[in-house]
């Protein structure tokens, strides 16, 4: 998800992620475990204002029936 984000910002799209759209699991690294939940957030907090607008689809919608 974050390469094609990045790729359609670079690519100079403007990108909206519907962040609570997305999924993701648990990581390990040694003997360290992040939770899906700290994974997705950190990794949905690196796209916004930087690569993406990401927005929930609660929002999204109500924006598209404007």
């Amino acid at each position: 998800l974050a390469s094609t984000v990045r790729a359609g910002a670079d690519m100079g799209y403007p990108v909206t992620l519907l962040g609570d759209a997305t999924a993701t699991r648990s990581l390990s690294y040694g003997n360290r475990l992040a939770p899906a939940l700290a994974v997705q957030t950190s990794s949905l907090a690196a796209l916004h204002n930087t690569f993406a607008s990401v927005v929930n689809v609660s929002d999204w919608i109500r924006r598209q029936k404007r």
